[in-house]
């Protein structure tokens, strides 16, 4: 597993706002960057049918940038009846 720090640079952000991502490779690191990202800020632009771009980078490399997109997947839970 190698250690990819991400960031959003379209929304202001730079290499000091990322977030570590601990993955094998840097795509899955842009892709679990952004599920992050959105389940925190509770909006979901790339989820809702958006991309946004990524900035990916180790050990302070010049980052490379990935184009991220998604979908909407439902969630569901289950409780014991009484």
């Amino acid at each position: 597993m190698t250690k990819f720090r991400c960031w959003l640079p379209e929304y202001g952000q730079d290499r000091e706002d990322g977030l570590d991502m601990g993955v094998f490779d840097s795509e899955q690191a842009a892709a679990l960057f952004m599920e992050i990202y959105e389940t925190r800020s509770a909006e979901y632009p790339v989820a809702s049918g958006g991309t946004a771009v990524v900035a990916v980078s180790t050990d302070g490399d010049a980052p490379e940038m990935y184009s991220v997109w998604g979908e909407p997947r439902p969630t569901y839970r289950a409780r014991r009846k009484s």
